[in-house]
């Protein structure tokens, strides 16, 4: 939008002093040269087809998704403890062990948040769960409290999309933070991608990547 405006340098020179406040002792000049130096980056991500704002969007929304699941299973374990402690130790594989130093002194919201990135963790070990819609669905389902209708909701919005759908999201998040951003090994063979080319964007495709992530999200809050 600012790049449309008349005179863009100069009204983001304007905008750069004003947040930098009245008492700023840097020239006009300095502000003018920034100004240069961000509508330059801007023209270069528009050029390459906004793949760094695409690759920071999926980043983010990949880890806002998991916060929101695990806030989930927190708040339901915090309403009822008794029906959460239960749960838990009837499911098989599942072992929840937290030391002394790991609970001491910890508010309640914090040690619930503890059993929840472990139980996570137990998931990702397990080969049949190693994929993240499988963690999902079994850590909804099978492992947070929740009434037997929501849980069914849950279920089909999450089958609702092939698994491989589900998994491109997080397995290109981590080419992108873990793999110098390039296809790594797993999205490969997702995919199809060659190993190694450079992680892109296509025109539709983070809408794609973000569609189960909605949907999953539209049924843990609905009913809440």
């Amino acid at each position: 939008m600012l790049t449309s405006l008349p005179e863009p340098e100069v009204n983001l020179a304007a905008m750069l002093r004003v947040t930098d406040g009245r008492k700023s002792d840097h020239t006009a000049d300095t502000y003018t040269e920034c100004a240069r130096d961000v509508l330059a980056g801007m023209g270069a991500e528009r050029d390459r087809g906004f793949q760094i704002m695409r690759s920071s969007t999926l980043i983010a929304a990949c880890a806002a998704f998991e916060y929101v699941v695990k806030a989930t299973f927190v708040k339901q374990a915090m309403d009822d403890a008794e029906s959460a402690a239960s749960l838990l130790a009837n499911i098989p594989r599942i072992k929840i062990r937290l030391d002394a130093a790991d609970v001491l002194g910890a508010k309640e919201t914090e040690l619930w948040y503890t059993v929840a990135d472990e139980i996570f963790l137990q998931l990702e070990r397990d080969e049949q769960h190693k994929s993240m819609h499988r963690r999902v669905r079994r850590f909804l389902i099978e492992c947070t409290p929740l009434a037997a209708d929501h849980r069914a909701a849950l279920g089909a919005a999450i089958d609702a999309y092939d698994g491989h759908a589900f998994d491109e999201s997080f397995l290109t998040r981590n080419s992108l933070v873990h793999n110098g951003r390039r296809v790594s090994r797993d999205l490969s063979r997702l995919t199809g991608r060659p190993m190694g080319h450079p992680v892109e964007f296509d025109n539709g495709q983070l809408d794609r990547m973000l569609a189960p992530m909605r949907s999953v999200v539209g049924q843990l809050y609905g009913p809440l």
